[in-house]
């Protein structure tokens, strides 16, 4: 039991080190999120998306490092300071009315039901273009009986990772 003790408690400082490590690596680009942010309503340069070098995402309702997505990007691909950012994805989390929910027993609708959406914007950082633009929506909300409030779906921050990780490189 004490030898079970150990393990969990190395675990735990093990997973606490790594996280620190990751939101270090994403504070290390909070001076570089206010120029890509910049761009992010820049005109269209280039009709077919790709990726030059390593890549950061970003909230851009948080101007932050998008704590969502920037995790969970492969090693390969991730960079890991502003100086190594060849690619910047702008994503703007966002969420679409699908529906209500309605009490079965007295019909009054007891909430809403929302979709959520990501805009992501593509940025060729040594070109300072917008490369690309897509959007995304996680799936539907679960149906049925819910107690009073709203309900969002999944945000699709895989949807986003399986699409950044199937561009082509430049």
């Amino acid at each position: 039991a004490l030898a079970l003790a150990g393990l969990i408690g190395f675990r735990l400082a093990q997973s606490f080190h790594a996280f620190t490590i990751e939101e270090d690596r994403m504070a290390a680009f909070a001076s570089a999120v206010a120029e890509y942010v910049k761009l992010a309503d820049a005109p269209l340069a280039s009709q077919a998306p790709y990726l030059r070098g390593k890549l950061v995402t970003v909230d851009l309702d948080k101007q932050a490092v998008d704590y969502r997505t920037y995790p969970h990007l492969p090693e390969d691909l991730k960079a890991m300071a502003p100086s190594e950012v060849g690619t910047v994805a702008l994503i703007r989390w966002g969420r679409e009315r699908v529906g209500v929910y309605v009490n079965a027993d007295t019909h009054e609708e007891t909430g809403e039901a929302y979709r959520s959406t990501a805009e992501v914007t593509l940025l060729d950082w040594s070109s300072r273009q917008v490369i690309g633009r897509t959007s995304f929506q996680g799936e539907a909300p679960d149906g049925g009986l819910t107690q009073k409030g709203d309900y969002k779906s999944e945000r699709p921050m895989f949807k986003i990772r399986r699409y950044l990780e199937q561009l082509p490189r430049q």
